[in-house]
């Protein structure tokens, strides 16, 4: 059936305004999703500073530009990057719902051994991210100050939150056992990387387990 003012079949082929949108959505997080991939990929093999914008976007087979259009800049990918695989093994516990506290920085724990298990080329690049924040002047030091700002403030929510409901111990220090924590944690990840052969990953997660409950865990009343 013709539409009034279109040819005979027009109406059937051409594409509605919101088909078109979600395929422009759909098309622009391919390419996200594709550069995110190839900067993980070139980041873990040669680090930060001998990786462009360019060769992510030749890697990820866009033309050098839509890379700076989708991000901007090497601070912003970084960011975008970091923040990615933050999310994924991030303290994801609410300190405010009621559950075991301590139970939540336990779980944690497990999560970030199994995020440094399933992907070593991907946290072998997130590491290399975080280990470019450690020069005075460098340009990821304010991106990767405010990740680790908010992942050692979500600890310290959950430990003050414990405190409360008496599932974690009064006499511990919030931002110490933070500190702790996320250091342990990335010392046995850097360790890993640097000699995933010499380091058992298993053997120290359930030491880190151990850890986190006999330092974290209520003593019993005397």
């Amino acid at each position: 059936m013709a539409v009034a003012g279109l040819p005979e079949g027009s109406a059937r082929s051409a594409p509605s305004a919101g088909v078109a949108r979600r395929s422009q959505r759909q098309r622009r997080s391919q390419a996200e999703e594709a550069l995110l991939q190839a900067a993980t990929r070139l980041f873990a093999r040669r680090g930060i500073d001998r990786t462009s914008l360019a060769d992510i976007s030749r890697d990820a087979g866009y033309s050098p530009r839509l890379i700076t259009h989708h991000f901007g800049s090497k601070a912003a990918l970084a960011d975008r990057l970091l923040r990615r695989n933050l999310h994924e093994f991030l303290f994801v516990a609410d300190a405010s719902d009621g559950g075991n506290e301590l139970d939540a920085l336990v779980s944690a724990v497990d999560a970030y051994f199994v995020w440094m298990s399933g992907d070593e080329e991907r946290a072998r690049a997130y590491f290399v991210l975080c280990s470019s924040g450690l020069t005075e002047d460098a340009e990821l030091r304010p991106v990767f100050v405010g990740i680790d700002a908010t992942v050692r403030t979500g600890i310290q929510s959950i430990v003050r939150a414990g405190q409360r409901s008496a599932t974690i111990r009064s006499d511990v220090d919030p931002e110490g056992v933070a500190t702790a924590l996320v250091g342990m944690l990335r010392g046995i990840g850097s360790q890993f990387l640097v000699n995933p052969d010499g380091v058992d990953l298993d053997a120290a997660h359930m030491v880190c387990k151990q850890f986190t409950w006999q330092t974290l865990a209520p003593r019993p009343a005397s």
